[in-house]
């Protein structure tokens, strides 16, 4: 993406959000253009109290038009009041849309690629969306005015005399054009110095998390020279961001200062030759000393520092909102060509591990997971289940081989779609914010309240909606009473409600007694349709699977029950351990 057309990004999303507050714009245009009713009539005011009053010896005429600058300035100071009403509207409402945008990409590429996400760079986001409400509000706020105030002392200096005007707005025209054309260079000097603070903040970030280790391996010096790298490209970034601001220097001395010497310097001329009266002269030295110079400076330092930075942080929030990590468009509708025309579960090759140079937690897996079957997942703790769990979910990417759900490799199928098909369920269960009504309906808002009944009675949820208080009880104040098991039936009732045709549960039943565990596995396997599979930690789980899936560190073996109790020495230990070294049931013979 070109320069220009990467910096345009962050104010389109900016006018975007604005754009749905025209109202309180509206609102805000007009107060702040009666705030800038005093730079408009200075001028002319002055050269009248003076020519037509004062100088002509009416000291009551004078003082009549003092007394209409008296009441411009009073009519600014309402107005001053009263722009703070719609300014809030406008920078709130721009706050929160701001973060569900972000919030939403943030998720999504989650979705799509859980390595994507990075903890500190969403911290630093969210950081960033109140750095513009700030920025945009102090914007709205000051250069707004400013900027009324300029062109209104320009117009005032046009009323006073058409020659004032002449020698006026040329040079203030030349210099807000300058002005705009130094945006561009300035807008990239301040977003390089935005990615360089970046920078320090994740490797220094990187350098504390693991200063034990730093400390363990003698890598200080290599830790150090990086952070020093950084923070030299920071400080070289900020010197040129610097440098490329002091153009408003010259914008200042171009739009207010060369009128100025040239308006003194002709005085005499213009005097004699009857051009301007003395009122005038003063009127016109007034709008350019009081009203245009002052106004000019504050709104050029202002743009070249706020407006940059907004500028930049906008940027920074357009590239996350609507790309991903490798710049790709975040997905946000779904193909309808990559949507599975089964839920039959295949894998081929699938092989992952944890860095190049580690062992891989699963080797070249070939299974098939047929619709409705229920799977069990065991082996040693550590051995790497719940990975295999993510795998099968698609919220990890297999170092080599497929994992496909239906005919459609699982990555390839839209993230929308995946998540309405596939549900994993962690051993740590989640409560949302809202009634218990709104935690069961979550994933499907719509099902009716006998769908909603039944599921309640199918888990022997009966018990957790009594002591919470009926369905519409608010769990934000009970939440800490809730205990682990009641957590887990919650979020299992949840994903029961879902159309998910493929449930994971990770231990999800870990906090569970056996019979509450049983229950729910056999209302998961009551679902038409479904596809149940479940990290096993007692023998009874596994029992009642169609299947086990073993992992012993080396290779996965697929089997029945029996069937692994012939062939495994390590499964065996395994029930042995699960029914305290005695078989929850007769092995047949081998």
């Amino acid at each position: 993406m070109s320069e220009r057309n990467r910096s345009g990004q962050g104010w389109r999303l900016l006018f975007e959000e604005l754009s749905r507050q025209r109202g309180p714009l509206r609102r805000l245009l007009g107060w702040s253009a009666l705030e800038a009713l005093p730079a408009l009539v200075t001028g002319f005011v002055m050269a009248r109290a003076l020519d037509d009053g004062f100088l002509a010896d009416r000291p009551a005429t004078g003082l009549a038009w003092i007394a209409v600058l008296g009441l411009a300035l009073m009519i600014k100071a309402v107005a001053g009041r009263a722009i703070f009403g719609p300014l809030a509207l406008i920078v709130e409402s721009l706050r929160d849309n701001l973060t569900r945008r972000l919030m939403t990409a943030t998720l999504r590429r989650a979705v799509a690629d859980p390595r994507a996400l990075d903890a500190s760079a969403v911290a630093q986001l969210t950081g960033h969306v109140d750095t513009a409400r700030l920025l945009t509000s102090a914007l709205l706020r000051s250069v707004l005015r400013l900027a009324l105030a300029v062109a209104g002392a320009f117009l005032g200096s046009m009323t006073v005399a058409p020659v004032v005007g002449l020698m006026v707005g040329p040079p203030l025209l030349a210099a807000v054009g300058v002005f705009c054309l130094a945006l561009r260079s300035m807008a990239q000097r301040r977003y390089d110095a935005v990615l360089a603070d970046e920078a320090v903040a994740q490797r220094v970030g990187t350098v504390v998390a693991g200063v034990r280790d730093i400390v363990a391996a003698g890598a200080h010096e290599r830790a150090e020279s990086d952070v020093a790298l950084v923070a030299e490209r920071q400080a070289s970034a900020m010197n040129a961001a610097a440098r490329a601001e002091a153009t408003r220097i010259a914008v200042v001395a171009l739009g207010c200062h060369a009128p100025l010497v040239a308006l003194l310097g002709l005085a005499p001329w213009m005097l004699d030759h009857g051009w301007l009266t003395m009122g005038e002269l003063v009127g016109a030295t007034a709008c350019l000393t009081a009203g245009i110079e002052p106004a000019l400076r504050a709104t050029t330092s202002l743009l070249g520092a706020w407006g940059l930075q907004l500028g930049v942080v906008m940027q920074r929030l357009s590239e996350v909102i609507s790309h991903d990590h490798e710049g790709r468009a975040v997905p946000i509708g779904s193909d309808p060509s990559k949507r599975p025309s089964g839920t039959w579960i295949e894998l081929r090759g699938l092989t992952f591990s944890y860095g190049a140079a580690a062992e891989p937690v699963v080797r070249d897996l070939d299974l098939t997971i047929l619709p409705g079957e229920h799977l069990a997942v065991v082996g040693p703790s550590g051995i790497g289940k719940s990975t295999l769990i993510d795998l099968l979910g698609g919220l990890r990417r297999a170092d080599s081989g497929t994992v496909s759900y239906g005919d459609v490799p699982i990555d390839e199928i839209p993230p929308d779609h995946l998540r309405r098909e596939i549900a994993l369920i962690p051993q740590e269960a989640y409560i949302v914010t809202g009634t218990l009504r709104d935690n069961l309906l979550y994933l499907q808002p719509d099902a009716s309240e006998q769908t909603l009944s039944e599921c309640i009675e199918s888990l022997g949820l009966t018990d957790v909606v009594s002591a919470a208080g009926g369905l519409d009880a608010d769990l934000a104040h009970s939440t800490s009473k809730l205990s682990a098991g009641e957590r887990q039936l919650i979020a299992l009732a949840r994903v029961h409600l879902s159309p998910a045709r493929v449930v994971l549960l990770d231990e999800a039943t870990s906090s569970l007694d056996t019979e509450s565990e049983k229950r729910v596995e056999e209302a998961f396997a009551r679902r038409s349709d479904t596809t149940l599979i479940v990290v096993a930690h007692r023998i009874s789980s596994a029992l009642r699977a169609d299947r086990i899936v073993l992992l012993d560190g080396v290779r996965c073996l697929v089997d029945t029950h029996d069937g692994l109790l012939c062939t495994s020495s390590l499964y065996t230990e395994l029930v042995g351990h699960w029914s305290g070294r005695e078989a929850a049931s007769p092995a047949r013979p081998c």
